[in-house]
């Protein structure tokens, strides 16, 4: 049996990824506030030194114009344009845009961070190590940039460098049984499968309504005592599961199958 791909990870929750916002994040609008602000101070020397009011606002245009055109302010501007694409769902053409904003501005660790999202959600998780690595290195410990960073490891089946970063998240009540999951499908994958039922044992598996992380769990909490040869755990569990999703993937087999074994036990 397979063990459960977790499902990709939304792009809404790189607003998750902490990190202060610079000014240079928002420069375009500052710049356009100063035009504005220098075309009505010119407007208003106009009546009284008309000659000198045509010369600076001349030249506000002039350093405007060449402002507009530095790499970093390019660079800014195709990040706006890739954080629509990722809205909309476009990865490849995002993953594009940000590459060549990266190339203009690579001290920017915005840029960075929703590249290396960008490239997870595209399935290109080694590219998108890289890009997590540097922000990581620039920005400081992130849990949420760490978490992605861990599947993408699980993805490419490094699962020991994934584990080294899942024991060290600090714990989040809205993110451990993500942690949970992904660390005890490391150690499943590893043939570990002790440890990996020790790990999802450490989920609330007693609660009355089971979400979709929980079933998840109850799931493969049971796979790992059917390789110990736990039948009768692992029935239990998929009972549980059963009893609140008869439809649950192939949950009714699994039973079937296990029923057996006891019985021919």
């Amino acid at each position: 049996m397979a063990w459960r791909i977790l499902t990709p990870l939304s792009l809404v929750k790189f607003n998750r990824i902490s990190h202060k916002k610079s000014q240079k994040h928002y420069v375009n609008t500052n710049g356009c506030c100063l035009f504005i602000w220098l075309s009505i101070i010119t407007t208003a020397l106009f009546v009284y030194f008309p000659i000198t009011a045509i010369t600076v606002f001349f030249l506000s245009i002039v350093i405007f114009w060449y402002w507009a055109k530095t790499p970093k302010q390019r660079a800014n501007r195709k990040l706006q344009r890739a954080k629509k694409s990722c809205r909309k769902g476009s990865f490849s053409k995002a993953v594009k845009i940000l590459t060549e904003a990266r190339r203009l501005d690579p001290t920017n660790r915005e840029i960075s961070a929703l590249l290396g999202l960008t490239l997870y959600n595209a399935g290109k998780f080694d590219a998108a190590i890289l890009h997590f690595k540097y922000f990581l290195r620039k920005r400081g410990p992130d849990p949420t940039a760490q978490f992605i960073m861990a599947k993408c490891f699980y993805e490419t089946k490094k699962y020991q460098e994934a584990i080294k970063i899942l024991q060290h998240l600090p714990e989040n009540p809205d993110r451990q049984l993500q942690i949970i999951r992904l660390l005890g499908a490391c150690f499943a994958a590893e043939e570990q499968h002790e440890l990996a039922i020790n790990v999802f044992k450490t989920a609330p598996l007693s609660e009355e309504y089971l979400d979709e992380e929980l079933i998840d769990i109850h799931y493969n909490l049971a796979l790992a005592y059917k390789a110990t040869k736990n039948y009768e755990s692992a029935l239990e569990h998929l009972k549980i599961i059963y009893a609140h999703d008869i439809a649950y993937r192939n949950v009714s087999q699994e039973i079937i199958e296990l029923e057996n074994e006891i019985n021919e036990g």
